[in-house]
């Protein structure tokens, strides 16, 4: 079920988990409330376009310590293990990167 839409997220309810999906283009920024804040149960996924060690990058990006801060601010825990292989492979930078996140 549909729950709401936003500039960068959409979100539907599937029994009594919320699930927000992501999409922020790597051209656009995070503002200070970033992604609607929903009561647990609920899990963020999709592509963040954000760079923070955390999640695997060299360094982070204004973006990054955004989205991280936000994160720690709204008591949510990131999945992803940064000594993990990245989740996107770039054939021009012949490296991996990790801009999708659970």
């Amino acid at each position: 079920m549909p729950v709401s839409s936003q500039p960068f997220s959409d979100v539907i309810q599937v029994g009594g988990f919320k699930i927000v999906n992501v999409c922020k283009p790597p051209s656009l920024h995070w503002d200070q409330a970033v992604l609607p804040v929903f009561e647990h149960p609920v899990i963020y996924v999709g592509d963040f376009n954000s760079h923070h060690p955390k999640w695997g990058y060299a360094e982070s990006d204004r973006d990054g310590d955004t989205l991280l801060e936000w994160a720690t601010n709204s008591n949510l825990t990131l999945t992803h293990d940064a000594k993990q292989r990245g989740t996107f492979h770039s054939a021009r930078w012949r490296k991996d990167t990790s801009p999708d996140l659970c």
